[in-house]
């Protein structure tokens, strides 16, 4: 919020500069007022971006209305407020726009001291104060960042949960989809991991479980950011080809839901002519012999596919395998259509500072 309309101007904003947590001043803490600030913002904003041209520029069709409402740093007005604000903003965004979408603020839930619970909690209380109605997609951020040793990837599973189990209380927005908009491990520099493998296989895992979840569209962040680093001092990082290996295996098929059984974890995965199962240990650094007979052949993430020997043993370890029922069916998963996946619903955030 600017300093020239924010209702606290010299506010603390937890680091952040002075007023920009702080609602307008022309929206009171129930939701009225003329909240004419930032309409004509959005205004303003919506108009330029339908000027543009298509052919040389990227236009919004997205519109997220505020950043991880929870945190202080970025917002202390009322949930009714952004309620207000929210509704304002959807009118005039579809006024411009029928086929634009607009995204609920996008609380996070991070494993980090177990604040597993923020996102969906943030989320229960902004469509119980009536948001529901003015969003087509509800949106949230997921770290499953450092608790303590290292971060876990499987923790995504129970924040994702408690987002649905929170959100499923709202018949209003039944149906509607489900982004994670920002996530990955968190600050780099305090995973712990021994070697690149380990991101590698963060991330792998950490996709897989968002899309047995239901996610839409997962948004990890960042390229070259400090958090969730893949790219730095001017090279892609190893574990950035995590993201092919995601491609490889999940565009064109459907994850079905998830499973774990003393660590070890199985994700079955489908697709036109094609059924196989992801596998994985979660215990670090750790592996497991399993059963591999009735499949075909192996991947192991980032080699080439192989055989299963005739005694249908295989070691896994924190890396995911897919195992393939038939290794010459669907070798080309990204030439699908009919999935709940697709090539642009994985995405990386773009740095404007560096236009990367």
């Amino acid at each position: 919020t600017p300093e020239w309309i924010s209702s606290q101007p010299h506010g603390d904003c937890g680091g952040g500069r002075e007023g920009v947590c702080y609602a307008p001043r022309d929206v009171s803490a129930d939701g009225g007022g003329s909240d004419a600030a930032f309409a004509g913002f959005v205004r303003a904003l919506v108009e330029h971006n339908r000027q543009l041209d298509p052919d040389t520029h990227a236009l919004i069709k997205f519109w997220g209305v505020w950043n991880e409402p929870h945190a202080k740093l970025f917002w202390r007005g009322t949930v009714p407020q952004l309620v207000r604000m929210t509704k304002d903003a959807q009118e005039i965004i579809k006024n411009a726009d029928p086929g634009a979408l607009v995204l609920t603020p996008e609380p996070a839930s991070n494993s980090k001291h177990g604040n597993y619970g923020i996102a969906g909690d943030w989320l229960n209380e902004y469509l119980l104060a009536g948001g529901g109605r003015y969003v087509d997609v509800v949106a949230f951020h997921i770290y499953a960042n450092n608790n303590d040793r290292h971060p876990v990837a499987e923790d995504v599973v129970r924040m994702v949960e408690n987002v649905k189990s929170k959100i499923a209380r709202h018949p209003e927005i039944r149906g509607k989809p489900l982004w994670m908009t920002e996530g990955s491990w968190g600050k780099s520099d305090e995973t712990n991991w021994e070697d690149a493998d380990q991101a590698f296989a963060f991330l792998l895992r950490y996709e897989v479980l968002l899309a047995s979840e239901g996610i839409e569209r997962a948004y990890w962040y960042s390229w070259d950011a400090p958090t969730g680093t893949l790219f730095a001092n001017g090279n892609e990082l190893p574990q950035a080809a995590a993201y092919r290996t995601v491609h490889d295996w999940l565009v064109g098929r459907r994850v079905q839901k998830c499973s774990s059984r003393s660590h070890l974890w199985s994700c079955a995965l489908e697709g036109t002519h094609f059924k196989g199962s992801i596998l994985w240990n979660d215990e670090y650094q750790k592996t497991a012999t399993v059963d591999a007979n009735g499949f075909a052949s192996f991947v192991e993430a980032g080699h080439e596919r192989a055989p299963i020997d005739q005694k249908g043993r295989l070691s896994i370890g924190n890396k995911p395998v897919l195992l393939e029922t038939s290794a010459s069916d669907d070798t080309s998963p990204h030439q699908q259509t009919d999935s709940a996946w697709s090539l642009s619903r994985l995405l990386l955030a773009f740095d404007p500072a560096t236009k990367r």
